[in-house]
């Protein structure tokens, strides 16, 4: 009897194929990627060497026609590769990337899994030549609302968990074979029942073809027109946020830039915020907040080194918001919670009556001036934001109101008039007002319009200053407008335009 020992055959599991579209270069970031995914793969289960390469020239003038050809080179391949990874020759990632989307895929659970990425949009000209660019994760849901449908960015998603999309894009995504077959032969049976397909034409090839959003009349991106037809079939589109990517793009710095990095890093406290005992004028922030917690509780970390007091008007939430949560996040400010709980919200009331407060605890601590900053509960305020609002407007004679802009300001400017463009107007989610103006909003509008007509009272009593400093982003803009808000936005359009019309 042979005393060697019996060596198991292990299964290596699924064959991957690597398809990629390529120009005339590759950015480098993909190379060192890709070379060190080959030598993972050579080093453990051999997937890629065992499934082979789906590679097609193009552009993106014609990725559609690239992608298409790219699936049907897949289906035909001779490898037998039962998934299909695309990944984008600007993309970088790690080795096991593979290995990691495989480990939450499943054929008939999750056929389709994608990796966290994320695209860039140039969303306004910087006046020099440029563009601002935003970045956005690739994770999709398909909203319908008003008579138009779409797919709406998902901003909040979770991280390192596997979530399900409605759509998203393909330049880092692993795909089963049979989702590929199910399209097409969905589609060809299609066109047969419709008497535009017979026996003996090619096969069916437009997985990614663009179609057009039938709501918008707008051409849809390849990948996303992809996402459609699963959505038509009822295929499941995951992305897992714990697979990371990079992706290169191109931006034009400036000061805005600089801002945003002094918001995620600042620098030591006392040159980030002045202290309360150097301010020209207590500060105060009012928040009113329903059903965001996560949110308020980074929105009221962020201002407690910067405020001395926050009012937070919980509207109803559920759970409520809790006191013992915030108020250590706030040290060294103190936080107050006012609880309201009307329906539908009646938010210029809500600002009324923290208004009232603040200035109730003003005057009794003796103060004859303080500044009150408003926000939203989606706001994300940087560090040192306050001290340059508050320091800007305590150095004007006349100004009521300061703020940093909703888009880039490159240097101050008082408002003073109602005859002002869109842009300058005051930012309504993030500003601050002279606490001893007094200034109360119009509660005839409930929903909307009252902020800009705040505006155009505070720009005629004195005037609203835009001063250069880092931006408030308003993380889920108009998320909340629907259904009656919707309408009561139509209601308070008509009051706004009846105020000012004569």
């Amino acid at each position: 009897m042979s005393n060697k020992r019996k060596l198991e055959k292990r299964d290596p599991g699924p064959a991957v194929a690597v398809g990629y579209v390529h120009e005339d270069r590759v950015d480098y970031s993909f190379f060192h990627s890709f070379i060190q995914l080959m030598g993972y793969d050579a080093a453990n289960a051999g997937r890629v060497w065992r499934g082979g390469f789906v590679s097609r020239r193009g552009s993106t003038g014609d990725l559609a026609s690239a992608r298409n050809g790219g699936v049907s080179d897949f289906l035909a391949g001779e490898d037998d590769a039962e998934w299909l990874f695309w990944v984008d020759t600007d993309m970088g990632f790690a080795p096991d990337t593979i290995d990691r989307l495989l480990e939450v895929a499943d054929p008939a659970d999750r056929p389709v899994v994608g990796a966290m990425c994320f695209a860039q949009r140039e969303s306004e000209s910087d006046d020099a030549g440029g563009y601002r660019p935003v970045a956005w994760p690739t994770i999709m849901d398909w909203t319908f609302e008003g008579g138009r449908g779409g797919f709406q960015i998902r901003w909040d998603y979770p991280r390192d968990t596997v979530t399900r999309v409605s759509g998203t894009g393909s330049a880092c995504i692993l795909i089963h074979r049979t989702v590929f077959e199910r399209v097409r032969d969905t589609y060809e049976g299609l066109q047969r029942e419709a008497g535009v397909r017979k026996d003996g034409d090619p096969r069916w090839d437009s997985w990614y073809t663009r179609v057009t959003n039938p709501s918008t009349g707008e051409l849809v991106g390849e990948d996303l027109s992809f996402c459609s037809r699963l959505m038509r079939l009822e295929i499941p589109v995951h992305v897992h946020t714990g697979v990371q990517t990079t992706h290169r793009k191109n931006i034009w710095l400036q000061e805005q830039d600089y801002w945003r990095q002094r918001a995620l890093n600042p620098p030591p406290e006392e040159i980030e915020n002045l202290s309360p005992e150097t301010r020209v004028a207590p500060r105060y922030a009012i928040v009113p907040t329903h059903d965001r917690p996560e949110r308020l509780l980074a929105l009221v970390s962020s201002l407690g080194k910067q405020v001395e007091h926050v009012i937070v008007l919980d509207n109803a939430s559920e759970p409520p918001v809790g006191w013992a949560t915030l108020a250590p996040a706030a040290l060294p400010a103190v936080v107050e919670v006012i609880r309201d709980p009307e329906q539908p919200p009646h938010l210029s009331r809500f600002w009324n009556v923290m208004f009232d407060a603040v200035e109730k605890h003003a005057k009794a601590a003796g103060h004859e001036a303080w500044d009150v900053g408003v926000f939203n509960d989606d706001a994300i305020v940087p560090a040192g934001w306050f001290d340059v609002c508050s320091t800007a407007l305590r150095g004007h004679d006349t100004a009521v109101v300061a703020h940093t802009g909703t888009s880039p300001v490159h240097k101050s400017e008082l408002v003073t008039t109602v005859g002002y463009e869109r842009a300058k107007r005051m930012c309504p989610w993030a500003f601050v007002i002279r606490g001893e103006a007094e200034r109360r909003v119009d509660e005839a509008m409930r929903w909307w319009f009252f902020d800009d007509d705040l505006n155009r009272e505070a720009a005629l009593a004195g005037g609203v200053l835009a001063v250069p400093g880092p931006l408030v982003i308003n993380a889920a803009a108009n998320s909340t407008t629907v259904g009656v808000l919707r309408e009561q936005t139509e209601k308070d359009r008509t009051a706004f335009e009846a105020k000012w019309s004569s």
